[in-house]
């Protein structure tokens, strides 16, 4: 292990998985968006359902890792308010 003064995290709290899941939930809302014009109130209601069924398994909330080194602590303990204030 080496320590360092500086660490960077681009997704803190968030795992690969949780960007894979957002990327397709953010597919399916697109998708979704893009027909909504065409269909009644029932239709839609019937899409969005089926929607977040799709994509259900890929609603997660991301929360911080184990510390892995000092450097993450310290970088953990800054992000802490921005997270709280984000995903509450």
């Amino acid at each position: 292990q080496i320590d360092t003064q500086y660490y960077y995290n681009a997704t803190p709290g968030s795992a690969q998985r949780d960007i894979k899941g957002a990327l397709r939930v953010m597919q399916v809302l697109r998708d979704l968006a893009g027909r909504h014009g065409a269909m009644s109130p029932e239709e839609f209601s019937i899409a969005y359902r089926k929607a977040l069924l799709e994509v259900q398994n890929s609603l997660s909330k991301p929360g911080l890792a184990p510390v892995a080194s000092n450097a993450t602590a310290v970088s953990q303990r800054h992000l802490q308010p921005f997270i709280e204030k984000r995903w509450g």
